[in-house]
């Protein structure tokens, strides 16, 4: 099913490849030719995701640089695994991307769940009693609290980064 301009263009037979994909958004999974089983839902969400299967985006642009190779994700977000240095590419299999502009660690990146992007500082989860920052991580020590310190660096576990005099 295609439902939007220029959706799913690249399918030229819809009997022999593209099984059981749906396109809803124009350009939605434009250069698409013999994958499976995706289902974008924006303008231009999985956009280059030639022969990619089982993939789910829902975003602009979300998923935009699959291609060959790039299975079983799920993206959602506006610009998620589309932007930055780390575009989602060939070989990016089985990832959840969650946020406007979420990235994952590499372009071929697999097994990986990013939640947020770059400015994501704080995470909550009010009925668990979760509310960390960087500087509160359980089991965790921030050093490096100015620059002349080793900026961003962070050492995790009981003593971590401390020094021990003997």
């Amino acid at each position: 099913v295609a439902l939007g301009a220029y959706s799913m263009r690249g399918s030229s037979s819809w009997n022999s490849t593209g099984a059981y994909s749906v396109g809803v958004g124009a350009f939605s999974l434009y250069s698409y030719t013999s994958g499976e089983k995706n289902v974008p839902v924006g303008h231009s969400a999985l956009y280059s995701a030639s022969t990619s299967k089982w993939n789910v985006a829902i975003g602009h642009s979300a998923g935009y640089g699959l291609t060959t190779g790039s299975d079983n994700n799920v993206i959602i977000g506006y610009l998620a695994g589309y932007t930055g240095t780390n575009n989602l590419t060939s070989s990016a299999t089985n990832n959840i991307l969650i946020g406007a502009s979420a990235q994952a660690s590499s372009s071929s990146a697999a097994n990986e769940i990013t939640l947020g992007n770059n400015s994501i500082t704080r995470l909550r989860i009010p009925g668990l009693g979760i509310d960390w920052t960087t500087a509160n991580v359980p089991g965790a020590s921030l050093i490096g609290t100015t620059a002349s310190d080793a900026p961003y660096t962070i050492a995790l576990g009981q003593n971590a980064g401390t020094s021990s005099t003997g």
